[in-house]
């Protein structure tokens, strides 16, 4: 689990004498546990380090696993929300087509025929084309063309 890095630079400066003025070694390491050299040497200056260690390292993991839960929770209360939408927007254009095709045949039998063929073929072209080009954007270039 731990990724240790070690590296060594030398400093040369070769002055008059001749010798090294500086000699550099680092390690690093990427990991919520050291490793077991770096673990047995910060037990030696405190005894209980090892456990508190592991204990804020599962913490640290029970923090984003429930972090991640949480965020996934959210993303299905969204699609759910979406969905509902959409299926009352369903509904909604249903209901909204059979009060025109009744009203329309409702016209028809008074006699108002040219009126209502006129208003029920608007409302079923509108309704086909919501259905048939759902979230179509239109940009400026297509505005420049038509233009």
């Amino acid at each position: 689990m731990s990724n240790i890095k070690q590296s060594e630079t030398k400093k040369v400066n070769l002055g008059e004498t001749g010798n090294i003025t500086a000699l550099e070694h680092k390690t690093s390491m990427v990991a919520p546990i050291p490793d077991p050299k770096s673990m047995a040497e910060y037990q030696s200056i405190q005894p209980d380090f090892a456990i508190r260690l592991m204990e804020m390292a599962e913490k640290e993991q029970k923090h984003r696993h429930d972090t991640n839960w949480k965020r996934l929770n959210i993303e299905n209360d969204w699609k759910n929300e979406e969905i509902t939408i959409k299926k009352r927007g369903q509904w909604f254009a249903f209901s909204s087509a059979i009060s025109t095709i009744l009203l329309c045949g409702f016209g028809f039998y008074l006699g108002f025929s040219t009126a209502a063929a006129t208003i029920a073929t608007a409302v079923i072209v509108a309704i086909a084309g919501v259905f048939l080009y759902p979230n179509r954007k239109i940009n400026n270039k297509e505005i420049e063309k038509a233009g």
